[in-house]
């Protein structure tokens, strides 16, 4: 079935009203209509979206807000390349991702690797509506502008995943302002940092092909929503700058940096991304995380958004 919107206001308006409403149109509402369209489901199984999707994004942004008194907050660049690849045999997938940061205010820069396997433990389909607009028509009376919209609802299968994820994940940057014993100033201590994560995800996806008025038309999106527990020890530190009276040793700067409280072992984060348009070569992508991204003990939110290539 085919429904229509259409609108038509008339308005009594004396001549001074008529003067302040001029630029104003009014647009469209919907009501109820029918004419029968044929069309064909030509793929409609959400395991058929394409499995590798690289995003490249360079406008994501950081907030850092410190969680100890020797911490700094800050704001940052960042820059992505994610790889993701699912399904791997109905069940499986992997996810790679490679953030750089960029201070735009002090000199906490960093660098995160992350590499996860996802599992399904389970996964559930369901029929929703889907509405195709098959076109527009615009009439205009007076001050009154009248649209009317044609378009059919068709039903599409989204299947949602519950899903177990767990990998490696590394960081490289600098922890702020760490008083260092035997020294005057506060000093930036860089470190690198090897641990692991786990948590668990939300995946939602479809994928549909339908020939319409013998036109194709296909149309694809994920949506994943994931929580991750992070074990992150430092396993190395080093002095950033000059100025030391001596060179501190790294047990020096472990004990300074513990007693900074700038440090966490322990973190966690929430965080989601979706994208569009995964039945094209180029689609579109945006998510985002909040969290202590140990061993930084500093609330961390992060944005993204980018073009990805899918095939």
């Amino acid at each position: 079935m085919v429904a229509y919107g259409r609108l038509n206001v008339n308005h009594k308006l004396d001549r001074n009203m008529k003067s302040l409403v001029f630029p104003l149109l009014l647009l469209l509402s919907v009501c109820a209509g029918g004419q029968t369209v044929k069309y064909t489901v030509l793929d409609d199984d959400p395991m058929h979206l394409k499995k590798t999707e690289i995003d490249l994004s360079a406008l994501g942004i950081d907030f850092i807000v410190p969680r100890s008194e020797f911490g700094e907050g800050d704001v940052s660049i960042n820059a992505n390349l994610r790889v993701q690849h699912f399904p791997i045999k109905d069940k499986f997938g992997v996810d790679f991702n490679l953030q750089l940061s960029a201070a735009l205010i002090t000199e906490v820069n960093y660098r995160r690797t992350n590499l996860s396997v996802t599992y399904a433990l389970g996964s559930k389909q369901k029929k929703e509506e889907q509405s195709f607009v098959l076109g527009r028509k615009s009439t205009s009376s007076g001050y009154v502008q009248t649209t009317t919209t044609r378009f059919i609802n068709i039903p599409q299968t989204r299947q949602k995943n519950l899903e177990l994820r767990a990998g490696y994940s590394g960081t490289k940057g600098t922890f702020a302002r760490v008083p260092i014993q035997g020294h005057a100033n506060p000093r930036y201590v860089d470190y690198r940092s090897h641990g692991i994560s786990a948590g668990i995800q939300v995946r939602r996806f479809f994928h549909q092909r339908i020939k319409l008025n013998n036109r194709a038309y296909t149309n694809s999106n994920t949506w994943i929503l994931y929580s991750d527990v992070l074990f992150m020890p430092v396993t190395s530190y080093s002095p950033r700058g000059t100025g030391f009276r001596s060179t501190p040793t790294k047990e020096e700067l472990r004990q300074a940096v513990k007693d900074a409280g700038v440090r966490s072992t322990l973190g966690g984060l929430i965080g989601f991304k979706y994208t569009g348009n995964r039945q094209r070569l180029f689609g579109v992508t945006f998510g985002g995380e909040v969290g202590i991204l140990a061993p930084n003990n500093s609330l961390v939110i992060n944005t993204f958004w980018g073009l990805p290539i899918n095939f």
